[in-house]
């Protein structure tokens, strides 16, 4: 795995965050599991109509820049990958990460 992206200059992200996936009726669960390793909060989205492969590859992108950029988000902030992208963060205690609290992402 990790050479697919050393190469490119990539974080291995796959290597180091696991993201659980789920589905209720209320739709598609996904959750981090290594976040806390690099002293960042874990992130779950929750309830969520958008497909699973869409979401997946969001978060895996959300982490990946948190961890390279050293960023910290905080209740309140918004993230997107451009100008129009505006993703609300809200934290919270964690529904399913491993953690007493959670960033939610309403990727909506």
């Amino acid at each position: 795995m990790a050479q697919q992206y050393l190469p490119n200059n990539e974080i291995p992200i796959m290597i180091w965050v696991y993201i659980g996936l789920g589905q209720n009726q209320q739709g598609n669960q996904l959750y981090t599991s290594g976040m806390a390793k690099f002293g960042k909060d874990e992130m779950e989205i929750l309830n969520s109509q958008i497909n699973m492969a869409t979401l997946h590859t969001s978060l895996s992108s959300v982490c990946s820049y948190i961890i390279s950029s050293g960023l910290v988000l905080k209740d309140g902030e918004t993230i997107g990958f451009s100008a129009e992208q505006k993703w609300q963060i809200s934290r919270s205690p964690s529904v399913y990460a491993p953690s007493e609290f959670s960033l939610k992402i309403d990727i909506s």
